[in-house]
């Protein structure tokens, strides 16, 4: 379980089941987890 924060992420996609020779996208973004309230884990 992550903290709340701001993280980065990056992940590289190959769509070699879909088209053979396709090359591999990279994606590249921020994700923010925020946790409300106190309670318990």
């Amino acid at each position: 379980e992550l903290p709340t924060g701001l993280y980065y992420y990056q992940a590289t996609v190959y769509y070699a089941q879909l088209e053979r020779n396709a090359p591999p996208q990279i994606l590249k973004s921020w994700v923010q987890i925020i946790r409300e309230g106190s309670g318990s884990r």
